[in-house]
């Protein structure tokens, strides 16, 4: 599911309803904080929450199992807590490009 571009401020929780989600582009969006139900997604892959306003991720993000890459792209708060992240999910990818301005 592709929300790119789109604004979003939240993200609802009745995400939590799309159990069979395998991919969630969110990037480019205006997002300060995930929902909980984002722990719900357990066939999540690919996730990719560059280019928003996040200062951290929810601790259910952990039970994403599958996740096998997570974009972060151009979040200069989130790379600071990289390490924390690993750890959080030890199988997925994650890229913490910054773009330059």
């Amino acid at each position: 599911m592709d929300l790119s571009n789109n604004q979003l401020t939240t993200l609802p929780n009745e995400i939590e309803f799309l159990k069979r989600l395998q991919e969630l582009y969110l990037r480019n969006n205006q997002l300060t904080a995930l929902s909980k139900g984002i722990g719900y997604l357990k066939e999540l892959q690919k996730l990719d929450l560059s280019r928003n306003q996040l200062t951290t991720l929810p601790k259910e993000i952990e039970t994403l199992k599958k996740l096998e890459e997570l974009f972060l792209d151009d979040i200069p708060v989130l790379k600071s807590q990289e390490k924390k992240i690993q750890k959080l999910l030890p199988k997925a990818q994650i890229d913490f490009i910054e773009i330059k301005k």
